[in-house]
């Protein structure tokens, strides 16, 4: 059945010298299978199981015993994203005024800290460009030019911060991800980071610009029963491997995590 509540799923790990100030690294749980009769029974292996096993993995990692950041990093897992961004849109609405608040006064616990910048992950695995316009025929291979996209909205106002977020993400690509490159656009929709667009920087991490490839028939396996794991090819996982590589070195970096000595 298709999910209809508001119940996201997040985790925190907390920064030594800024609890009170966080990146947010998130991906949606859920998905939909426009070819079953009520939308549910979707594999989602694309959309949006790769998204949640990268931001699965980048928790891990700063999860051990020996790694400490200086920024808090929160882990969070959407709900409802495919019927309107529920989850996000919920959180947003019941946690905006709560940033940077101590909870207990004096306690050193900030139940909501302030939001540096979102990086969402929704579907990144399969690049095999656009339908031919003449024929309508996609690519049945990843093509030469694959690479990693990165959208912010440039109608919105913290554009400046989620620019510079943007480029931190491109930065972080060319040094620890050498298999794809990526690049940065500014039509970011459809996808939980949006409603965090006027309140703090966001960005969307993708395998296709969401808009004009993904809406114009570049993944034909969206919300289709062929979603699965055995639809994508090596390239394809070394695809969404590279978008791994650069989340978990930017927000590394932005953090200030490291090996505690």
């Amino acid at each position: 059945m298709l999910p209809t509540g508001e119940d996201s799923v997040y985790a925190t790990k907390v920064g030594g010298a800024s609890p009170d100030r966080m990146y947010i690294v998130s991906a949606h749980m859920d998905s939909i299978n426009t070819q079953s009769p009520d939308f549910s029974f979707a594999p989602g292996a694309d959309d949006d199981a790769s998204g949640t096993s990268l931001v699965l993995e980048v928790a891990r990692v700063l999860a051990a015993d020996d790694v400490e950041t200086d920024i808090s990093v929160r882990f969070i897992l959407w709900n409802a994203e495919e019927i309107g961004l529920v989850g996000s849109r919920a959180y947003v609405r019941d946690r905006l005024g709560l940033q940077g608040l101590e909870d207990p006064p004096d306690s050193g616990s900030f139940p909501e800290p302030r939001w540096l910048g979102v990086i969402q992950h929704d579907m990144i695995l399969f690049d095999h460009g656009v339908p031919d316009p003449q024929t309508g025929i996609l690519s049945p291979t990843q093509i030469a030019a694959a690479d990693v996209d990165i959208e912010f909205d440039g109608a919105n106002t913290s554009m400046g911060g989620a620019i510079a977020l943007a480029g931190k993400l491109l930065e972080a690509n060319a040094r620890y991800a050498p298999l794809y490159p990526a690049e940065v656009g500014q039509f970011m929709c459809c996808t939980d980071s949006v409603p965090f667009a006027p309140f703090a920087p966001a960005v969307s991490v993708r395998e296709n610009e969401r808009r004009f490839e993904i809406g114009r028939g570049g993944n034909p396996h969206w919300h289709k029963n062929t979603d699965v794991f055995a639809t994508y090819s090596d390239e394809d996982f070394r695809l969404g491997f590279t978008a791994l590589q650069g989340t978990m070195g930017a927000i590394s970096e932005l953090a200030g995590a490291r090996i505690r000595q």
